[in-house]
């Protein structure tokens, strides 16, 4: 990949904005019990067409507020995971986000180097006004099996 091009991409991910065609990634996610309820809870069952529609919005949605959503993909291009923000606290100084790796990529970096440094001080950044101290705290996606 050629880090020199946009910020928001690292010698092996790129964070961006999600497009329709991602449907299928996050429908597979929501076949995998063991991760969402390590990353909140087991979704109800959804049609694909359901998923299909939650993308095309979230797709043209405008970042509204301090809730951003980045997939992360890999140098191939391929969906590895995501990074959702939220929590924001202005006044306190505080981020909370949280990532998310598909299972098939996970151990491979790409969870390391989608946060360090360069898009969790952008975040910051865009979520914390000038003069704040920043905390961020990070909130793992996947639980460690029990």
């Amino acid at each position: 990949m050629d880090t020199g091009a946009s910020i928001w991409q690292g010698e092996r991910v790129r964070l961006r904005a999600i497009e329709p065609s991602d449907w299928e990634a996050y429908f597979a996610w929501n076949q995998d019990d063991e991760q969402a309820r390590g990353v909140s809870n087991i979704p109800f069952p959804q049609s694909a067409e359901a998923v299909r529609q939650w993308a095309q919005q979230e797709a043209v949605r405008k970042p509204e507020g301090d809730a951003f959503r980045f997939v992360i993909e890999n140098e191939t291009g391929e969906v590895v995971g995501d990074l959702t923000t939220h929590n924001c606290d202005a006044r306190g100084g505080s981020l909370s986000y949280g990532i998310t790796i598909r299972r098939e990529h996970r151990r491979c970096g790409y969870a390391f180097e989608a946060h360090h440094p360069r898009p969790a001080l952008l975040l910051s950044g865009v979520a914390l006004p000038e003069g704040h101290s920043h905390r961020l705290q990070l909130q793992r996606g996947v639980r460690a099996p029990s």
